[in-house]
């Protein structure tokens, strides 16, 4: 990060570098990452004398390049009126504009019908697939309960289900330390969702009574902590050790998620320790670093955890599913549809802002968890009525509309970031310059 300050007194460098603070703390993630800004502060204009008693402060503006993100620090002089203003009026003035500089930062640069505020419109849209995703799940699975039909039920894997789960409560923990309180509560719906259909398959005895009592035990305990901190009702005494437990746990059942989609037989601990081992090793290095590291590190692991939970869920079904393509009625097409168009509409977003993680997270949702599994459906036919689960006209159509759509979003960016091709955007953002 480079600041370049010309010609000013103290106070105005005081007065910038606080204003940088508080709006850095108000971007969205994307523009908080660590990027080249340039930040340009011009000395106050003559004209303004030096005993004039007024209320500077510095208004920031984000400018949103193909590769970069520009920032410009301007002077904004607020007349003070005659004599010393009171401490309160200055502070109230100050911070009066303040709101209107974060608030002038917070939109960017971005003009109504540009690609950027599109992106930003898509992803907002996408909040209502999540938040229904597993209604149509739920209620398949209840008519099949209700009809006795409790064998249709063995076809949803509940590994794939607790991986999801585990993914909820690990981010909730993460933005919990971050006192994200919004954040936290979508995470709070997805975990009792996620509870709900768990919940089912133990009634349909597909799911062990003990895990299912430790899932449940487990997410009581996390939700109720991740309330209480994001909420600043828990010390840090009580929350530092429950945050390295939860990332301690999340980092031996990662492996085992993987371990049991692929591997039939009893456990093995092998691939808990093997993790266990590299996160100690890159914790020990953030310890060489200083404490803060330490502690910055012990902070991101429940976080890279849930990221790695997330890719995880998908994979058990899938496994199930493509080792018994006859076994599928239990399953929920609204359910796929839900994910499939709740990721698709994110990638243009996590695109647009050359965010790594967003970028696969959404893409590996949206063709394992969405078209994969429409696949599955499409190629498994049902043994009483020989019928495939899925018509040919209607995955046609599906895998069309969506591959269609992602080529012209990866066009679209590729365009708007001045790349060669389309087919450079995705390379870009893990090896061109952000």
């Amino acid at each position: 990060m480079q600041f370049t300050v010309s010609g000013t007194s103290r106070k105005d460098i005081t007065c910038l570098l606080n204003c940088l603070q508080h709006i850095h703390l108000h971007l969205p993630d994307p523009l908080a990452r660590p990027c080249r800004m340039l930040y340009t502060h011009q000395r106050l204009s003559k004209r303004w004398p030096s005993n004039s008693r007024s209320v500077q402060c510095l208004c920031l503006q984000v400018t949103r390049q193909p590769h970069s993100i520009t920032t410009h620090v301007g002077n904004d002089h607020i007349p003070a009126r005659q004599g010393r203003l009171p401490a309160a009026s200055q502070h109230q003035q100050q911070q009066r504009h303040l709101t209107r500089c974060q608030a002038a930062a917070a939109s960017g640069s971005q003009q109504p019908g540009s690609y950027g505020a599109l992106t930003e419109k898509l992803v907002g849209f996408s909040s209502l697939p999540f938040t229904f995703i597993v209604v149509p799940q739920v209620l398949q699975n209840y008519a099949n309960i209700q009809a006795g039909q409790l064998s249709t039920l063995a076809a949803i894997s509940w590994i794939g289900w607790v991986a999801g789960l585990a993914g909820n409560a690990l981010m909730c923990t993460y933005l919990a330390s971050k006192r994200e309180v919004t954040a936290v509560n979508v995470q709070l719906i997805g975990i009792v969702s996620n509870v709900v259909v768990l919940s089912q398959l133990w009634y349909a005895k597909v799911m062990p009574l003990q895990a299912f009592a430790g899932v449940v035990a487990a997410s009581f305990a996390i939700s109720v902590a991740g309330l209480l901190q994001s909420r600043g009702k828990m010390s840090d005494r009580s929350w530092l050790p429950f945050e390295a437990l939860v990332g301690a746990v999340g980092v031996g059942a990662a492996p085992q998620v993987l371990w049991a989609s692929f591997v039939s037989g009893p456990a093995s601990i092998t691939p808990s320790l093997v993790a266990a081992a590299a996160a100690a090793l890159w914790l020990k290095q953030k310890q060489v670093q200083s404490t803060q590291e330490l502690r910055r590190g012990i902070a991101q692991l429940p976080g890279l955890c849930a990221t790695a939970m997330f890719a995880l869920a998908p994979i058990p079904q899938l496994v199930r599913n493509f080792s018994d393509l006859s076994s599928l009625a239990g399953l929920s097409l609204g359910t796929m549809l839900l994910a499939l168009l709740g990721n698709a509409v994110c990638i243009p977003r996590a695109l647009y802002t050359r965010d790594p993680a967003w970028t696969f997270g959404s893409t590996w949702g949206c063709l394992l968890m969405g078209w994969a599994q429409l696949l599955s459906l499409y190629l498994g036919v049902n043994p009483e009525t020989g019928a495939r689960f899925l018509a040919a006209p209607v995955f046609a159509a599906l895998s069309v509309a969506l591959f269609s759509y992602l080529g012209w979003v990866v066009s679209t960016d590729a365009r708007e970031k001045g790349l060669p091709h389309a087919l450079a955007s995705y390379p870009d953002v893990y090896f061109g310059k952000r």
